[in-house]
């Protein structure tokens, strides 16, 4: 029972309240629905579309890699032999403990080029080079060119007439036999090149979205010739290391000991190109000279490493 007109206008005030608060849900509600079936809606009609967007065209980024291929292979040639001039370098191939196995990389070369190639007796090891350099100039190419065969350490060096050609007609006992006299007292100069610049960018690498493009080229790891040329822009001591490291890895140990002296040069207090020079030298046989490194660096400089290495030694 409503007591004064002070009730009467609160209860009429709760029902409108309720009235709204009910009329706001249901207008809330449809309008949420009606979100929800357009969302369904425009995505059901994207889905076609997307498929086809989706679809790859392997087609034309095949044509186009082939093509590309096919352009590299045409450009990529050395220079034709020219009686006429004189060796001026030479480029080393590849090298192992097997005279068999080099001979037979011959075989990865076109025909046309193995003349050229000749196989010496180095340091306990055959080496394949190609021998018909003639001028400065032309080694970029030739260098570029062997890359792209597979001989991705091909190093140049200057032509030394001493050296002994080991024909495959002998037997690799009597071939080594004549030449290791002769091997033990020439001494390669290597010769750094700068190699011309990468290729442009091709269609399927524009495909690549740029953040995984950089991924993966982030990911290849510096070879021997990139330190190289980083040596060369800015000679430090860390790099010239890492070129005798990766000469020492691959058993060159006339290059290693080479490189491990120029950053022993830069920084006199680094132990590691001691060592490396050391280790170089000695594995070309010269255990004296070997020993005297490390005697030499034993005199202002405590270091056990050397020590054992000089027990080992003698």
């Amino acid at each position: 029972m409503i007591d004064n007109f002070d009730q009467l206008v609160e209860r009429c005030n709760a029902k409108r309240r309720k009235y709204m608060i009910r009329i706001s849900l249901w207008i809330s509600g449809a309008v949420l629905i009606a979100v929800a079936i357009t969302a369904m809606l425009m995505q059901w009609q994207s889905e076609p579309n997307l498929s086809k967007a989706s679809e790859p065209s392997p087609m034309i980024c095949t044509e186009k890699t082939k093509s590309e291929d096919s352009n590299a292979r045409q450009t990529l040639s050395l220079p034709p032999q020219d009686f006429s001039k004189n060796r001026a370098f030479v480029v080393q191939l590849t090298s192992s403990k097997s005279f068999n196995d080099v001979n037979a990389t011959r075989y990865r070369l076109p025909e046309r080029y193995r003349s050229s190639l000749a196989i010496y007796y180095i340091n306990g090891f055959y080496t394949l080079r190609y021998i018909d350099i003639y001028d400065r100039e032309s080694i970029p190419q030739i260098v570029a060119y062997f890359h792209a065969a597979g001989f991705p350490s091909a190093t140049v060096y200057e032509y030394n007439p001493d050296r002994i050609a080991i024909s495959s007609a002998l037997k690799p006992s009597s071939a080594s036999a004549k030449t290791k006299p002769v091997s033990a007292h020439v001494q390669d100069v290597p010769v750094t090149i700068t190699l011309p610049p990468l290729p442009a960018q091709s269609a399927v690498a524009k495909t690549i979205p740029a953040n995984r493009l950089l991924n993966v080229q982030s990911s290849i790891k510096n070879t021997t010739q990139d330190f190289i040329n980083q040596y060369n822009t800015n000679p430090k001591y860390e790099t010239a290391l890492a070129v005798a490291r990766s000469f020492y890895t691959k058993e060159n140990f006339v290059n290693a000991a080479f490189w491990a002296k120029k950053a022993n040069q830069i920084n006199r207090e680094g132990e590691e190109a001691w060592l490396l020079y050391a280790k170089s030298t000695y594995a070309q046989g010269h255990t004296a000279d070997a020993i005297a490194i490390l005697e030499l660096y034993l005199n202002y400089k405590d270091s056990k490493a050397a020590t054992e290495l000089i027990k080992t030694w003698r």
